[in-house]
């Protein structure tokens, strides 16, 4: 299956954003320039969940004004919907946010309230309602992490190291 031109950008964005943060947070933390022969091996620092969840935050915020609106997280849903039917399945789901089959199903699983196996569209402004917790029509990068930390926290039960 092949990903959309915009979405193959945006993922090389995102992946391009994620190295240059860790090349400069590697960067930062070697000693200053010193007359001393001692060589340091800069040390890469992971990044946290949210300091994850705060890149996907930005690179869904479409027009960079620094909130999400409903129109935005819809077209992130037509974006995800790969042959246009209108619903978005794992498969798509999947696909479209790089994350392994295994841990796309079960968010999949949290998001599709129904059960019925795909996402429609009309199910989308539910969705934002979730992330918009103060409903004043748009998503903060605050709500965002926090109710991508609620998600992660309530999936990860499922996923923990000691479910097969």
């Amino acid at each position: 299956m092949s990903l959309t031109g915009s979405t193959s950008n945006r993922m090389w964005t995102t992946l391009c954003f994620v190295a240059g943060l860790l090349l400069c947070v590697g960067a930062a933390k070697l000693p200053s320039t010193t007359t001393t022969t001692t060589t340091t091996k800069p040390t890469l620092t992971p990044l946290s969940l949210e300091d994850l969840f705060r890149i996907m935050f930005h690179r869904d915020d479409l027009n960079n004004d620094g909130v999400q609106t409903l129109s935005e997280f819809e077209q992130l849903w037509r974006q995800a919907d790969l042959n246009g039917d209108g619903s978005i399945t794992l498969t798509e789901y999947s696909t479209t946010l790089h994350f392994t089959r295994f841990v796309s199903r079960e968010v999949y699983k949290y998001l599709d309230h129904d059960h019925n196996g795909v996402i429609s569209m009309q199910e989308v402004p539910r969705l934002f309602t979730e992330f918009d917790t103060n409903y004043d029509g748009w998503i903060t990068e605050q709500e965002f992490v926090d109710e991508t930390f609620r998600m992660y926290n309530f999936v990860k039960k499922d996923i923990g190291p000691d479910k097969k």
